[in-house]
């Protein structure tokens, strides 16, 4: 699953749509600053799972 690719600027217009995006689909959000990525947005029970994976 690839993700979606969103500027800081569409992330702070569109704040709650992009997170309920995340949460109903699952797939994670790549997030650029100044034509770099910087962060991953994705939902919480990904990350959990990814935690679960760490600790292994």
């Amino acid at each position: 699953m690839e993700p979606k690719l969103l500027n800081v600027s569409e992330i702070r217009k569109n704040f709650k749509e992009v997170i309920s995006e995340v949460v109903e689909t699952k797939i994670p959000i790549l997030i650029i600053q100044r034509s770099k990525p910087v962060a991953y947005l994705v939902d919480a029970e990904t990350f959990n799972n990814l935690k679960q994976q760490n600790k292994g």
